[in-house]
């Protein structure tokens, strides 16, 4: 019996030391719900009715994020506002001290949100309530990066900032130009687009940089990984499949446009769309171009793919989808006011933020 103690003993402190020493689990964090740039997950049918407008107020410069059960938005009147996605009602509007110009990012029931004032707003969507705050002392115009374990803030005097999930600083790091898109995490990586024109790429653990790559103009869209790759535009329309443990260039082209929209890509593909209204489908594989179609209006606001399909916001005020196949116009529906953020999809509908701070649901 005391052999039978002892081993089950040695067995118990083995897989003790033994989980002691595994490594932390991998990081990840991609900008509106993975590379396709979603939010969710588009709703099983679209009939392009209006199910319900809801009138914030406030101008709105980015996307709403949204729960299963709440949309959050943020307007530049210095307010997160948060609202029931069945009904459009507002259940809560949670006062800033500065302009809120980028989406929250979503964790579970948590939302985390950046604003102009230099703070992390942490809120609980189930209850309503602001969690915590946390001041880092300079404007935060990028969305913010959500993993499992820790919260990367990127600024626009071009710091990144590493937060734990209880809002404390665990490193910071100087990469030495503005910052306004969300980073992008992937295993101990995390990537970091700067509006002077560099693709950083920094260790999660310590802040440590690892390598860069230099576009020809500023970065002002996500990076976005997707296997091995993680891709990067310009704003003078320079796209980049770049290797992502190493840096090394796979394809590049120029496709001799402005843009400020974040790009989307899918198993096979990459959608990229411009200030002048092209949309441009490249093969992911190598960069070469499958379609073109020129929606005849700016997009500003970013790419949304799901299953064969992307969705896109123009300024003229139009929501369209497009077949990923070849470019076909599937849907188009006229909101009737400009439009400067990415639609979001979710199983309830369409969600999107009009210019003059109303929000859609579209069924």
């Amino acid at each position: 019996m005391r052999l039978i103690h002892f081993l089950s003993l040695i067995l118990t402190v083995t897989v003790i030391l033994i989980c002691a020493g595994c490594p932390p689990p991998q990081e990840h964090f991609s900008y509106r719900g993975g590379p396709g740039r979603p939010g969710l997950s588009a709703p099983t049918s679209l009939e392009n009715k209006q199910a319900w407008q809801l009138k914030t107020g406030g101008t709105m410069l980015a996307p709403t994020a949204a729960t299963n059960a709440t949309v959050i938005a943020g307007t530049t009147d210095d307010r997160i506002v948060l609202a029931d996605i069945a009904t459009g009602k507002i259940t809560v509007v949670i006062p800033t001290n500065g302009d809120v110009t980028a989406d929250a990012a979503i964790d579970g029931t948590q939302a985390y949100v950046g604003a102009m004032d230099g703070k992390v707003y942490t809120i609980n969507t189930k209850t309503n309530t602001t969690v915590w705050q946390t001041n880092l002392g300079v404007p935060i115009a990028a969305p913010l990066a959500v993993t499992q374990n820790a919260i990367y803030v990127a600024d626009i005097k071009g710091r990144l900032s590493k937060l734990g999930k209880n809002g404390k600083a665990l490193w910071q790091r100087d990469l030495g130009s503005p910052i306004y898109a969300a980073p992008e995490v992937e295993g101990n990586l995390v990537y970091v687009g700067t509006y002077a024109g560099k693709l950083v790429v920094v260790d999660t653990r310590n802040g440590k940089p690892l390598w860069d790559y230099s576009s020809t103009s500023a970065i002002v869209t996500s990076p976005c990984a997707i296997g091995k790759l993680v891709l990067i535009v310009d704003r003078l329309g320079n796209v980049a499949a770049l290797d992502a443990a190493g840096g090394g260039i796979v394809w590049s082209v120029n496709l001799k446009c402005t843009v400020e929209a974040n790009l989307a890509a899918n198993a096979d593909r990459v959608v990229v769309a411009s200030l002048d209204g092209q949309v441009i489908c490249l093969s992911l594989a190598d960069g070469k171009t499958l379609w073109t179609v020129n929606l005849g209006s700016a997009v500003q606001g970013g790419v949304a793919l799901w299953a064969d399909q992307a969705f896109l916001t123009t300024t003229d005020g139009k929501m369209t989808v497009l077949s990923l196949a070849d470019g076909a116009k599937l849907l188009s529906s006229d909101l009737k006011g400009e439009i400067i953020a990415a639609p979001t999809l979710t199983p309830a509908g369409i969600v999107v933020n009009m210019a003059d701070g109303t929000i859609v649901l579209l069924k």
